[in-house]
């Protein structure tokens, strides 16, 4: 089963889908014999999601090694909270 980000347990709207995604996975819970077992579903998003996706781009901000600040205030608090016993 492949689906977007944020939509693991079925389409909106699409109860009977939703039912099937979550029966599949409490069942899995009583049934599985080791970590990390995966149960493929039958399933499959309409249309080709991925695409849309990859063609929004990354407007993320750039990524720093230090952690960042959006007010002075919140780097004395987070390096005040640090030392604290």
């Amino acid at each position: 089963m492949n689906y977007p980000l944020g939509h693991t347990t079925g389409r909106p709207h699409h109860l009977d889908e939703q039912t099937e995604i979550v029966s599949a996975a409490l069942g899995l819970l009583s049934s599985t014999t080791e970590a990390g077992q995966i149960l493929p579903l039958p399933l499959t998003w309409p249309g080709s999601w991925k695409g849309k996706a990859r063609g929004l781009g990354d407007s993320r901000s750039e990524r720093a090694d230090t952690p960042q600040y959006d007010r002075p205030e919140d780097e004395l608090a987070a390096v005040g909270a640090s030392v604290r016993p």
